[in-house]
């Protein structure tokens, strides 16, 4: 926490010992928004900002949106009780979060829209729409036998000794904004299905994260090192992925991935996915 900087009375830097605060106000929610996360909104209790908005009703209110990579920040947690307004809410909480970025490395703010109240307290609040999160997706044929696997790469299993390696490739991978840090990456290993990497030498240049739900999968995460663009093994890994899916009896695989990352897209539509028309916005703000 940043002891130099004073918050409102009725605003106060949420701590660990805030779990069941953070719990009740989940449970008993008018407005909530949770980002897609491989954390709970517990999880990023102690990182800042993590404010809770406090009325003579109690602690009605929370808004959590820690930097976790070069000074972004994504909005984790937005909640509020019904004994408050929402627009109220979020505005004295994000005020306070604005005053915070003053006094610490938090640049950029990213906030990934579900549903429309949301992005509309965004965009009064000056962030800008910069592109769509959108969804893909492809039946598997559990009869069809796997491809072969192409023999000039290496394919294996992921195991946690791997995760140092595979963040560093994400961050040469991703820009910022999209990047995963050790971290996340740790808890994304915890709760993954699957995860394999493709190696050259003795090199981790690519590796796949995907979830299962039963009889579908979910390819949560897809990178391959920069340098080794155009040489199939974005392709492979999906490969291994469908194998995957088909000794498991998994029969649906779908993918996100944003609207304007063309080479993206091609792969995956290569690959025979389709778009579902599910997408949702990304918008962003500057903080100075």
């Amino acid at each position: 926490m940043n002891s130099d900087l004073v918050f409102p009375s009725r605003v106060r830097q949420a701590g660990v010992q805030d779990q069941g605060v953070i719990h009740y106000l989940i449970e008993n929610h008018d407005y909530y928004h949770h980002h897609l996360d491989w954390l709970s909104p517990g999880d990023w209790l102690g990182k800042q900002p993590f404010l809770i908005l406090n009325s003579s009703e109690g602690d009605t209110a929370a808004i959590a949106c820690p930097a976790d990579v070069e000074g972004v920040g994504w909005i984790r947690l937005f909640v509020t009780l019904k004994s408050i307004s929402y627009k109220f809410a979020w505005k004295t909480l994000w005020e306070n979060v604005s005053n915070y970025a003053h006094h610490s490395d938090l640049r950029t703010v990213v906030g990934l829209a579900f549903t429309d109240w949301y992005a509309d307290l965004l965009v009064d609040t000056g962030f800008f729409h910069s592109q769509d999160v959108v969804t893909l997706s492809r039946g598997i044929n559990l009869t069809n036998p796997p491809e072969k696997k192409n023999p000039d790469f290496f394919i294996r299993k992921a195991s946690r000794k791997d995760l140092t390696a595979i963040a560093a490739l994400d961050k040469r991978a991703f820009i910022s904004i999209w990047q995963h840090p050790l971290p996340i990456m740790e808890a994304a290993y915890d709760k993954a299905g699957y995860i394999s990497v493709v190696e050259l030498g003795n090199e981790i240049v690519g590796y796949q994260l995907s979830t299962v739900f039963s009889d579908t999968s979910h390819l949560a995460r897809l990178a391959v090192e920069p340098r080794l663009q155009n040489r199939k093994l974005g392709q492979a890994l999906i490969n291994d992925l469908f194998r995957f899916c088909i000794e498991r009896g998994i029969e649906e695989l779908s993918v996100n991935t944003q609207s304007d990352n063309p080479v993206s897209l091609a792969l995956y539509r290569k690959m025979g996915f389709e778009l579902t028309g599910e997408k949702y916005p990304v918008f962003v703000t500057h903080l100075s």
